[in-house]
């Protein structure tokens, strides 16, 4: 025989799954989470820094009276190593006027999500009014002041009451 004959196939084909029973991979149990793309903005010792990706700077003008000029010209710019721009801060706060720092430190506050655990500055544009809804005699919806403000976390996107909230030191650069 010059040729082999070819041989038949000898398992058998599965059969297609239904839609139906197909699992969505993007299912409603999984928890939207962001990671703002590495992006994330605290304060430290009354200054706002901004971290994305590993490198940091200064996020907004420093506000501090007295802080030296020459410091402030070196903080202008990138910094990978957080301790060099921890070392910077530090030396340029050695002469500032305390009152003010400590008003400019109590304004400029970190949080914590208890949800996430993820640390971020407490910003006035993230505080949300709760509402309550009633209706009145005529039928319409009005709105009332609770008195209570709800924190929404950017990275887990739950909401927390401004009570419950936990406040992070602004020691440590993260």
């Amino acid at each position: 025989m010059l040729f082999k004959a070819p041989s038949l196939k000898t398992h058998r084909v599965p059969t297609r799954k239904s839609r139906a029973l197909k699992t969505d991979r993007y299912n409603d149990t999984t928890p939207e989470y962001s990671t703002r793309n590495g992006f994330a903005v605290y304060a430290y010792k009354g200054i706002v820094i901004e971290k994305h990706m590993n490198v940091y700077y200064i996020g907004r003008r420093i506000q501090i009276k007295g802080f030296p000029e020459d410091v402030m010209m070196r903080l202008n710019g990138t910094f990978t190593a957080a301790s060099i721009l921890k070392e910077l801060i530090d030396l340029g706060l050695e002469s500032v006027d305390e009152k003010r720092h400590i008003e400019v430190r109590g304004r400029l506050k970190n949080w914590k999500c208890p949800h996430c655990e993820t640390i971020t500055l407490l910003d006035a544009k993230h505080k949300h009014v709760v509402w309550r809804y009633i209706r009145n005699e005529w039928g319409d919806e009005e709105r009332q002041d609770t008195g209570k403000r709800r924190l929404k976390c950017h990275y887990c996107f739950e909401e927390t009451l401004l009570d419950e909230v936990e406040y992070v030191s602004d020691e440590t650069v993260f």
